[in-house]
Order: structure tokens, then sequence, then C-alpha cells
């Protein structure tokens, strides 16, 4: 099981957020934004931002603990769409694959509600079947209290 860590990127120059990421080792992607190896969509505006004396901020987000990319990279999804539905203006590309939301543009409700699905699938069944029956248990004591 990895940890995925979703990031936001920060203009310090006009303290606005203009890229949002996800990565499984922070501390190495933050280097390559800030150094200029970076390769994404954010690599432009980091080279405005270096160029005049400062670093992007690096602001982790959000992490989930899944045993697939694919949970990341749909919390990743997620934030670049509730960023977009509030008129952030981000450098991602708005359609990068099918791991996006691309033709929707759904509430805020709704994105709040897909993260925390991301989150509670993500889960391994190990983790899952503990919660199960920390609730069936919680349950029991209940109806013990109740009908005892």
């Amino acid at each position: 099981m990895k940890t995925y860590h979703v990031y936001t990127l920060i203009n310090p120059l006009n303290d606005k957020i203009y890229y949002v990421g996800v990565t499984t080792q922070p501390k190495r992607r933050r280097r390559m934004h800030v150094c200029g190896y970076d390769t994404s969509s954010a690599n432009q505006t980091n080279q405005e931002i270096l160029a005049n004396g400062c670093e992007p901020i690096f602001e982790i987000i959000d992490r989930v603990n899944a045993i697939d990319k694919f949970y990341g990279l749909q919390l990743e999804g997620y934030y670049r769409q509730l960023y977009w539905s509030s008129d952030v203006d981000l450098v991602n590309e708005r359609q990068t694959g099918p791991r996006w939301m691309k033709h929707a543009t759904p509430s805020q409700d709704y994105l709040l509600a897909g993260i925390e699905a991301v989150k509670r699938f993500a889960r391994s069944p190990i983790e899952k079947y503990e919660e199960f029956s920390h609730r069936r248990a919680i349950e029991e004591l209940d109806l013990g209290a109740r009908y005892g």
C-alpha cells in the first residue's frame, strides 16, 4: 500500500494556486518543481517564478493510502475539478485521459462527496473488514443495551 499525496503549487508573486498534482514522493516532486527539472504543465509558470527570485510554494492538501495508483489519480482529478468549478485558473490540462471527468461540470458538493468516496474505497480489504467488525460490535452493544 502506498500513500498518494495530492498537492498544489502556489505562485508566491500573487498567492494564487496554479497547479494540482499527485505523487508518492512529495520531497522529490517538490524538488523537481523548484529546481526546474519539471516536465509538467506547471513548468513555464515555475520558470517565471524562479526568474523572479522566488520558489513555487508546494502544499500538500490531501492524501490517500491505497493499494492502486488509480485512487491517487482519482483524488487528484476531483481536486482539479473542485478548483476549476471555483474558477481557479489552473495550468493543468483539462482533459488528460479517462481518469478525469471530462464533460461534466459537477457541483462542489458532488466533488467533495467524490473525494470522500475515493478515500473510503481506496482502503485495503483488511481495513474495510476491521471497520465492518467495529461497526458490528457497536451495533451488538447497542442492541444489548436496548433489549438486554
